[in-house]
């Protein structure tokens, strides 16, 4: 009976005392102000401090464009030709190039040349910047035996896209194999040379005896099945790749891979992607996430301080006893039938002394707002079942019931008329 009272009681007293009344929401900026307030802070500083994001002017940066007189493939970055055709020289280390006239009579062509450091020059074929790869050939049209000699890719940016190991074999007559498979460059009428995957230890060798093995090299692998146990020429196109500056992405979004010289550093950008793209680049997606997700973050502390404030508000007021202010315009009606404030004064009143002693020693709890009595408190008892409560506590029930919180007995006239409003002092 007495959860069924509380339930009911509870509501009425949450309504009078809550901390959320419309008073104390004018007093407080409204929420959607703050939010907005918060968006605002972040994107003055977005658009006034363009160095807190990665976001480069494209003006800056350089592609290094040129071409070997208008022939052969492109040259840009992270490629150059030689500063003495350029007058500058903005590609990175490794990956410089240079012009070359072709080796031929009264010849005016010229030829895209790269130096390895441990392998010497190659005649460039292609450059594919989407696929960061760059084709390479022998000027001579002998790869076979630049192989041979020494083939190194150390020091430099480069990696074959794949590996495979050779065996080079020198037959004293050529063996029933395809007319391609002899390396022709190396090969004349008293021996052949030939290039096969097999290993010295494989049992085909053995078939095979008026071969000599000469050499066994791991080799970029030219595009031949590796299931068949000769290559075919080995003079095909070479192609090795790069895996720094990373431009794929760039380049496969349309745009150009630049570089701009800060200093002694090169910092590395992607330019045109405005007019080539349908998308916006990494940068701008990065600083759209960056904003927003900050921006939210804010105006969720801000949601949260409040609240907490006013939780903190509330439980001090509601403890000290202190009424909230009453709540702006007209009250909303109640319909009851409780008592008048001249009859409930008229119920006597019980202060407590420094040994907070009660009438009943059982019942140290305000059954209204579930409080223990504290001493200099003042309580209430109602005439006839004489059960206390809390002053304020019980006089906001009687305004709107007549009877008892506890037992639901109304006090018969009798006890009315000889009750007065007398203060009792318990000891």
């Amino acid at each position: 009976m007495f959860n069924m009272m509380f339930s009911e009681v509870r509501p009425f007293f949450w309504l009078a005392r809550s901390p959320f009344s419309i008073t104390q929401m004018a007093d407080s900026p409204p929420v959607s102000v703050l939010c907005i307030y918060c968006y605002t802070i972040i994107i003055v500083i977005f658009f006034s401090v363009p160095s807190l994001f990665p976001i480069c002017s494209a003006m800056d940066f350089q592609t290094c464009f040129s071409t070997c007189g208008g022939m052969g493939p492109a040259v840009r970055f992270p490629f150059s030709l030689a500063k003495s055709l350029t007058g500058t020289s903005c590609g990175l280390p490794g990956f410089g190039l240079r012009c070359k006239r072709a080796d031929r009579f009264n010849s005016t062509d010229m030829m895209l040349i790269i130096k390895l450091p441990h392998s010497g020059e190659f005649l460039v074929r292609s450059i594919n910047y989407s696929d960061q790869t760059i084709t390479i050939n022998d000027p001579g049209n002998c790869l076979p035996q630049r192989f041979l000699r020494s083939f190194n890719l150390s020091g430099s940016p480069f990696r074959p896209i794949m590996d495979l190991r050779y065996t080079f074999l020198n037959c004293t007559y050529a063996p029933a194999v395809p007319r391609d498979v002899p390396i022709t460059c190396l090969s004349s009428r008293n021996y052949t040379l030939l290039a096969t995957t097999l290993q010295d230890t494989d049992p085909s060798m053995k078939n095979m005896s008026h071969c000599r093995s000469i050499s066994n090299l791991l080799l970029p692998f030219q595009g031949t099945s590796p299931s068949y146990p000769f290559a075919a020429d080995l003079n095909k196109d070479v192609i090795l790749t790069w895996d720094l500056p990373l431009c794929r992405e760039c380049e496969e979004s349309g745009g150009t891979c630049g570089v701009k010289m800060s200093g002694s550093d090169r910092l590395v950008g992607c330019l045109n992607l405005s007019s080539k793209s349908n998308g916006l680049s990494r940068a701008v997606k990065y600083s759209i996430v960056l904003v927003s997700g900050t921006s939210g973050l804010l105006c969720l502390i801000v949601l949260a301080c409040i609240t907490c404030r006013r939780i903190q508000t509330f439980s001090h007021q509601y403890r000290t006893g202190i009424d909230f202010p009453a709540p702006a315009g007209p009250h909303p009606t109640l319909l009851s039938q409780g008592l008048n404030g001249s009859t409930i004064e008229s119920y006597p009143k019980i202060q407590l002394g420094e040994s907070s002693c009660l009438p009943r020693p059982g019942d140290s709890t305000c059954s209204i707002c579930l409080c223990e009595y504290q001493p200099k408190e003042t309580l209430r008892a109602i005439p006839d079942c004489s059960h206390y409560f809390h002053v304020e506590c019980v006089d906001e029930w009687l305004r709107l019931n007549p009877t008892c919180p506890l037992c639901r007995k109304s006090p018969e006239p009798s006890s009315l008329a000889t009750s007065s409003p007398s203060l009792t002092v318990a000891s």
